[in-house]
């Protein structure tokens, strides 16, 4: 079985851009890391406390986890702004050769992608960055009406978001760009 890794910044963007990948792909082994740990306020309760902002996103997570099979999601637990870069790259190398991971799915980012891009001339696995504005893009996915229905209806399991952009932005193709 093919072991895929998806890395996204914030809790909710993979959702959005990878979703539909994993609804077509549902036999396969997937595993969510986050890399920050997300305190924005949610959309329509701005004037929650930290820890009920958590909760409710750890909920969100737990909720379209189950629903999609989704065998492990990790929160890094950094703070936006204040990530130890050493110290990402140790968990994210330990993380990659631990679980035998094929495949893995990036949210683009500076970052992100000059480190994925050195782990998979180490490890040699397939790497596609997502939520890229060029248009290098080596993989598309295109749902059927049945898919793009099942992705439409996870955005009622996303109650913590921070932006409508979290929720309405959703497309019947996913795109993903290159990570050679």
């Amino acid at each position: 079985m093919s072991r895929k890794l998806i890395v996204s910044l914030d809790t909710y963007s993979w959702v959005r851009f990878v979703a539909g990948t994993i609804i077509r792909d549902h036999i396969n082994d997937y595993e969510v890391i986050i890399v920050h740990e997300d305190l924005r306020p949610i959309l329509w309760m701005r004037n929650l406390c930290v820890p009920a902002i958590i909760e409710q996103r750890r909920h969100d997570l737990y909720q379209v986890g189950t629903t999609l099979n989704i065998k492990k999601i990790s929160n890094f637990k950094y703070t936006y702004g204040n990530v130890p870069i050493k110290k990402l790259i140790t968990e994210l190398h330990l993380y990659i050769i631990l679980n035998s991971i094929s495949e893995v799915y990036i949210q683009s980012h500076d970052i992100l992608n000059i480190i994925f891009k050195e782990l998979q001339l180490k490890y040699n696995f397939k790497l596609f960055i997502f939520g890229s504005n060029t248009d290098d893009v080596i993989k598309k996915t295109i749902l059927t009406q049945d898919e793009y229905k099942e992705k439409i209806e996870l955005r009622k399991l996303l109650v913590g978001i921070h932006t409508k952009e979290d929720r309405d932005v959703y497309t019947t193709i996913e795109r993903f760009t290159g990570g050679s």
